[in-house]
């Protein structure tokens, strides 16, 4: 029964993808594009504000320890206590600490750590600050650990008793500065929805090429990072999609990755999950899904003076033209026509093209720059649907 649901659900994505390709075909340019200036005036409008991205950056701390796990904790009081019990039950031979931060919490979250802090006081250090969101409490435990290497889990989440050892094993021995692992998709009871892994462990060295970078998960959990990468660096509070950080920001950084194939992180689907909470397709925040990378690539240009080659023209290319569409489905035409009118200023102004076509970026960019804004939106919604055909 389960192989006939796949096998229909792959034929309906199928379908999806050829109606949507005839789309991209046949629809004629788009005459009516606002200027720069109008556009920016009509995002305005529609409500979105575009969250402060100067950040002040505390110090990090000397390391001590090899490892932090770094747990934001909001309002998880069902799930709080089977992921910290997965981190405590470590079998490993690293020392390594849990830093929980209380993200504002209004159920019985706190309590369970605490209780958990008064059994393992040497492990837990807790944080409390007011509900500042997910980035900012990444924030403060970054500003707060200990360890050679910082790791990130989210407080419904779960691991296996060898992760610790595996991911540290793998990052020191291959002198990397991240390393990622396979993770699961569970319900609730812990029944496994999807596996996503890679075959057979890989060794990255070439941070400058687009196959390196697009073997990256983009998920900042499931794995670990060397602390040092985050010197300059910290998560945008107030944005949507903050994992963008990992794969446009972290990763140019490191001169090795560790990939494995072993899958050792169950992130938990429940109703309550931030992706089915929040990114609603018809919000105006779906916008962020524009001005973060905008200010992604500036920042990794003005600021860690990173090299705009084809892997950052590509990763921008990528969340503005492929991404962005598929996030902002239910914006009204007036609002994605404003978007993409900046996103052309913004790919013309910076001189971003692509020589590879992979995922049709090099097509992608044609399409901005020529005012195919329909195209560009059936090609983006295309490739969707053929993602989930593999």
């Amino acid at each position: 029964m389960y192989v006939l649901k796949l096998s229909l659900k792959k034929i309906i994505c199928f379908f999806l993808y050829v109606f949507f390709i005839i789309l991209y075909k046949i629809f004629p340019k788009c005459n009516n594009l606002p200027s720069k200036t109008k556009a920016e005036h009509i995002i305005k409008n529609s409500g979105y504000q575009i969250p402060l991205t100067q950040l002040t950056h505390t110090q990090l701390r000397i390391n001590s320890i090899d490892l932090s796990i770094i747990v934001p904790v909001y309002n998880s009081e069902i799930y709080i206590s089977k992921c910290i019990e997965s981190l405590l039950n470590q079998e490993t031979k690293y020392n390594y600490e849990i830093i929980c931060v209380i993200d504002g919490c209004t159920d019985r979250s706190e309590d369970i750590i605490n209780k958990y802090k008064s059994l393992y006081n040497d492990k837990i250090l807790i944080c409390k600050q007011e509900n500042l969101g997910i980035s900012a409490a990444r924030n403060k435990g970054l500003e707060l650990a200990n360890g050679e290497y910082v790791g990130f889990v989210d407080n419904d989440d779960y691991v296996n008793e060898n992760y610790v050892e595996n991911i540290l094993d793998g990052i020191k021995k291959n002198d990397a500065d991240m390393i990622q692992v396979g993770y699961m998709y569970v319900d609730v009871k812990g029944n496994i929805i999807s596996k996503h892994h890679i075959a057979l462990p890989l060794v990255i060295d070439n941070n400058k090429s687009l196959d390196y970078i697009n073997q990256i998960s983009g998920f900042i959990w499931a794995g670990a990072y060397r602390k040092s990468i985050f010197e300059k660096v910290r998560f945008n509070p107030g944005f949507w999609y903050e994992d963008m950080i990992t794969k446009c920001v972290l990763a140019r950084q490191c001169h090795r990755v560790v990939i494995l194939p072993e899958c050792m992180y169950y992130y938990t689907m429940h109703e309550n999950n931030a992706s089915k909470k929040l990114w609603n397709t018809a919000s105006v925040k779906s916008l962020d899904s524009v001005f973060l990378p905008i200010y992604l690539f500036t920042f990794a240009k003005d600021v860690l003076h990173l090299e705009q080659d084809d892997v950052i023209n590509g990763l921008t290319i990528h969340e503005l033209c492929w991404q962005f569409p598929n996030r902002a489905i239910g914006l009204p035409h007036e609002v994605k026509k404003a978007a993409f009118s900046i996103i052309k200023d913004f790919i013309i102004r910076n001189n971003i093209f692509s020589n590879s076509d992979k995922l049709h970026w090099k097509t992608f960019c044609k399409l901005v720059k020529n005012d195919f804004y329909y195209n560009w939106l059936f090609l983006a919604y295309a490739e969707k649907w053929k993602s989930k055909i593999c």
